[in-house]
């Protein structure tokens, strides 16, 4: 006879205990079916409340607010202004001049967002919204202009087929407000209006898409806050419950224990009376602000209320899932606070948060490069510009790279360039966020007026604005400031 297996309370269990096994575990019992493309997956109901959780918890926590600027920030480091490419020249300088004063009132709101709050604003919106979609437009007189229409006013309305009824995409899929031909490609966008009756339908080639699938079938890819978002509910609940345990300990100033628990018949000692209780709990009494609780015990004693919390387990824990949701998010939290990192962690840090703003970077480049090529061809169209083969030949520059050390990454910098093993321009794109071309082109424009200056004035370049301190030796200033060649000298 089998000996039988008891429980806790001494009676044996009828049916031996077992280990569930992950064919039967909720979670995976639980889950949804997910084999399916991505964008059919997705419901507008779904949709609508991932949007609302994301931009919920961008409000509601600092440190989101806080990580998805710091990144935006990083990101638009280098300006986004286009830069001529093209051979050139002459109409490369007289088309930046224009582009560039066009772009500073681009956006159909006005100089309230110029072209670098722009796409700052399109870097957050990736974060919390998933995708923005900058409609191509015109003024009356044919001026290039953007309008930039956020996640929510693209969708579809609630109704039972999720095809076009009619119009010029009768018949076509339609899916959180993106249409698609047969082929799964993105031809057409609907804009939701205020009312059913104001909606109207984009073709795809006056709309841009600014997105990051993660997936091939992807329609409205989810933002980077919905990896996070359970863990940030769990934040927040944990932290609020927190700071109602440390208001309750920061009221209690003293403890007394006496043979009552009852506080002594002082007159003028409180600021109000002793509350009395029936149940048990310890009596306590306002003192300046404070909260005094008596307590029985046998003897007398009086002392200052102390409490551990939050404790160090909490703490850790707390940081955990809060590095965690910001880890989903694309971003690392020791960006909070730089003093916390130590040792040869520094280096692979760096180079996950370069890793990071350039990928956001690489993601924005290309929508950005096709508006500003838009605004070019209208402007070409307008007159304001003369045509030119290079008049698509734009570059936006990287932003520099992040770095804990600046003044220790450019000394190494130095020495990998004096030992050949990286070059001048790299160094710059790094460093700047700019092209070669530009740095050196605003060098010379500086010597430039220094000269004109100088001979303004009667003075000699080398004495203003000279990049020569005290000591520096006569070698030195003729290194910087050479004689010029008799033989080039005009008789």
């Amino acid at each position: 006879m089998a000996t039988p297996i008891f429980n806790q309370f001494g009676r044996p269990y009828e049916t031996p205990a077992r280990y569930t096994s992950t064919e039967e575990s909720r979670y995976r019992l639980d889950r949804p079916r997910l084999d399916g493309d991505m964008a059919s997956l997705l419901s507008r109901q779904k949709h609508q409340m991932i949007l609302n959780d994301a931009r919920w918890i961008r409000e509601a926590f600092s440190v989101v607010a806080g990580a998805i600027d710091q990144k935006a920030d990083y990101v638009s480091a280098s300006g986004w202004l286009p830069e001529f490419a093209g051979r050139d020249r002459a109409w490369g300088k007289r088309a930046t001049e224009v582009l560039h004063r066009a772009l500073d009132i681009a956006d159909v709101r006005g100089s309230l967002f110029d072209w670098t709050d722009i796409w700052w604003t399109a870097c957050c919106s990736l974060d919390v919204d998933g995708s923005l979609f900058p409609l191509l437009t015109e003024t009356e007189t044919g001026f290039p202009q953007v309008q930039n229409l956020e996640a929510h006013r693209i969708g579809s309305r609630y109704s039972g087929s999720s095809v076009v009824p009619s119009g010029p995409y009768a018949g076509r899929r339609i899916i959180n407000g993106i249409i698609y031909d047969n082929a799964a490609a993105e031809i057409g966008y609907r804009i939701l209006g205020h009312d059913p009756s104001e909606d109207r339908d984009i073709p795809a080639q006056d709309m841009v898409h600014i997105t990051h699938p993660r997936w091939f079938s992807d329609g409205r890819p989810f933002p980077s806050i919905a990896y996070s978002v359970l863990d940030w509910y769990d934040v927040k609940e944990s932290r609020d419950l927190q700071k109602q345990a440390q208001k309750v300990h920061a009221a209690v100033t003293l403890i007394e224990s006496n043979s009552t628990g009852e506080a002594p018949a002082i007159p003028g000692m409180g600021a109000g009376p002793a509350t009395r209780t029936t149940n048990g709990e310890p009596q306590s009494q306002v003192l300046m602000g404070g909260l005094v609780r008596y307590v029985r015990s046998g003897g007398g004693d009086l002392k200052a209320h102390e409490s551990g919390s939050p404790s160090d387990g909490w703490r850790s824990f707390d940081r955990t899932i809060e590095r965690g949701a910001l880890f989903g998010m694309g971003w690392r939290q020791e960006m909070l606070d730089l003093s916390s990192l130590t040792g040869a962690g520094i280096r692979g840090f760096q180079d996950n948060i370069n890793t990071a703003i350039m990928a956001r970077h690489r993601r924005l480049v290309r929508p950005a490069l096709r508006i500003a090529r838009y605004f070019v061809a209208k402007l070409i169209k307008r007159g304001d510009l003369p045509e030119s083969s290079d008049w698509w030949r734009w570059a936006i520059p990287q932003p520099p790279e992040f770095s804990v050390d600046a003044s220790r990454a450019q000394q190494q910098d130095r020495e990998n360039v004096r030992a050949g093993f990286d070059s001048h321009s790299a160094v710059i794109r790094r460093s700047l966020g700019a092209t070669t071309e530009t740095v050196l082109r605003a060098e010379a424009e500086y010597v430039s007026q220094r000269k004109e200056i100088a001979a303004e004035f009667g003075l000699q370049p080398d004495e203003i604005g000279t990049p020569l301190k005290v000591g520096d030796s006569v070698d030195t200033v003729n290194r910087l400031s050479p004689s010029p060649d008799p033989t080039t000298l005009a008789p």
